[in-house]
C-alpha cells in the first residue's frame, strides 16, 4: 500500500505483498535490522507479529552488543601487561558478563 515502497524493482520482481523491517538497537545504537516479508497475497504482518519481532530485536540486539563487548574486553585484556597470567582479569570479564545480561 506504500507507494513509494511498490514501485520498487526488488518489491515487483520479489512479488512482495507485505514487508516489515524492525531495528536492533543496543545502548542507543543502530547496530542492525530483522527484515520479513511475505509474497502471498491477501497477506500482511499483523500487530502482534511485530510486537514478537520487536522482542525478539530487543533479545537479539542485546546479545550482539554483549558479545562485542565481551570480544572487546578479552583484547584489551590480552594487550595488558601481565596478560599472560590474566586470572585477574577473567574476574573481570565475569563481572561484565554478568552486568550485561541484567534487563535494561
Amino acid at each position: 500500500m506504500d507507494p513509494e515502497l511498490r514501485g520498487r524493482e526488488s518489491v515487483i520482481g520479489g512479488g512482495i505483498r507485505s514487508l516489515v523491517c524492525i531495528p536492533l538497537v543496543a545502548v542507543d545504537r543502530l547496530i542492525g535490522v530483522i527484515y520479513a516479508d511475505s509474497n502471498e497475497p491477501g497477506t500482511s504482518f499483523s500487530e502482534l507479529d511485530v510486537e514478537i519481532l520487536e522482542a525478539l530485536a530487543a533479545h537479539a540486539a542485546l546479545a550482539i552488543a554483549h558479545a562485542r563487548t565481551d570480544s572487546e574486553l578479552k583484547g584489551l585484556a590480552a594487550r595488558l601487561p601481565g596478560a599472560e597470567t590474566a586470572a585477574g582479569w577473567a574476574g573481570v570479564v565475569a563481572h561484565h558478563q554478568a552486568r550485561a545480561s541484567e534487563p535494561l
